[in-house]
């Protein structure tokens, strides 16, 4: 970079055989960073389409709003809401404020908020009811300023089959934003979620997968490809795939619950019990005493059993989850508390229960008469 400009320099490099097969150049004004990455970007991308003589097939990418300030703060909330934590989504919500009060028409900003806003409920940032119907005002706050906004759209599905379990208007509006935008990375999550939910299992691999090829430095998604392999019974290829997570980000503590998970559901105690307590270890430090004294005396369903208890403590607050304390009573048998919870869950209308049909540890309940009416409740029938 000299006298306020920057040069880029970009080789085509042929894998096959190593040799570069050319070399671009772009020399751009620095001072507007937006306008020379677009520039930069747009020259190297159409001397490549020129040397295999064919054009985009896309459009391009659009960042909504001029203001490199509040582009930032919404890509610092997209990121913190990825990571999948009640903390991270609640400061998320708090950067895509200061993005709209930078720029009150930025309408990817609302969308990311409202995205945020539903993590939040799900993970028990805040009242799932609140945070949803908050989330559906943000929403429509975005598409009401740019009504052809695929992130929108994508968001208004997930809020469908979230919350509304509205599954035919979540499937519409997903498709939808799939249509304005093709290469939307959250419409291909949000529509392998929907699938996943209504036991469409290789579609919804494929559209998670799909969602990778974008971005494929997404440990969400990378993560929800773990989960769907795991509800769709794939238990040793999710092993492996929720592992791929944690060799990334070690600290990624929503990774090692679904891998417990999946080696409880597929039967191996052991190692069920080993990333159970490295995932203590990472959040709940002082339990991890407690823990290895049960697993010693009584093993891994004394620990279940434990770990149930002090659960059960959060029951009259606002973030119990009882759609996990369900799961966990029906991996023990215990079918009676398992329904009670289910119950609790509609009734706080939690966000995972659209995942009822599929989830692996409710098969034990799947032919008594009254799971057929959760699922009917639940519009999943």
């Amino acid at each position: 970079m000299a006298g306020g400009k920057i040069k880029v320099t970009s080789q085509l490099l042929n894998v096959a055989n190593g040799r570069i097969e050319g070399t671009y150049q772009s020399e751009q004004d620095a001072a507007k960073v937006f306008a020379m990455q677009d520039a930069i970007a747009g020259e190297v991308g159409n001397k490549l389409l020129a040397q295999f003589a064919t054009t985009s097939s896309g459009p391009a990418l659009k960042r909504g709003t001029t203001n490199e300030e509040a582009y930032g703060l919404y890509l610092q909330g997209r990121n913190l809401t990825f990571n999948r934590t009640p903390e991270g989504t609640r400061k998320a919500v708090e950067y895509f404020e200061q993005a709209i009060r930078l720029d009150p028409n930025f309408a990817r900003a609302y969308s990311g908020m409202a995205h945020a806003l539903i993590a939040s409920g799900n993970l028990g940032g805040g009242l799932p009811r609140v945070e949803y119907e908050k989330a559906k005002e943000v929403v429509q706050k975005a598409l009401a300023l740019d009504n052809n906004l695929a992130e929108g759209y994508a968001v208004l599905g997930e809020l469908k089959f979230t919350y509304e379990w509205d599954f035919a208007g979540a499937e519409k509006n997903l498709l939808h934003a799939l249509e304005l935008e093709p290469n939307t990375d959250l419409a291909h999550e949000q529509y392998a979620s929907y699938l996943v939910a209504r036991g469409r299992f290789d579609e919804a691999i494929a559209e998670i997968k799909t969602a990778l090829e974008i971005d494929p430095n997404s440990l969400m998604y990378q993560l929800n490809n773990g989960r769907m392999l795991y509800q769709a019974r794939h238990y040793d290829e999710a092993i492996l795939q929720l592992k791929r997570v944690i060799e990334v980000n070690e600290d990624y503590a929503i990774a090692y619950s679904w891998l417990w998970l999946a080696y409880d559901v597929k039967g191996d105690d052991d190692q069920a019990y080993e990333w159970f307590m490295k995932l203590q270890k990472r959040t709940n430090p002082e339990r991890v005493e407690l823990f290895q004294k049960a697993y010693e005396t009584s093993g891994w369903q004394a620990v279940r059993q434990n770990f149930l208890e002090l659960n059960k403590v959060n029951d009259p607050k606002p973030s119990a989850n009882y759609y996990a304390m369900a799961r966990q009573c029906a991996l023990m048998g215990d079918k009676e508390q398992a329904f009670a919870y289910l119950n609790k869950a509609i009734e706080k209308r939690q966000g995972q229960m659209i995942m009822l049909n599929v989830d692996p540890p409710f098969d034990t309940l799947r032919a008594d008469p009254r799971f057929d009416v959760l699922v009917r409740r639940v519009g999943l029938k």
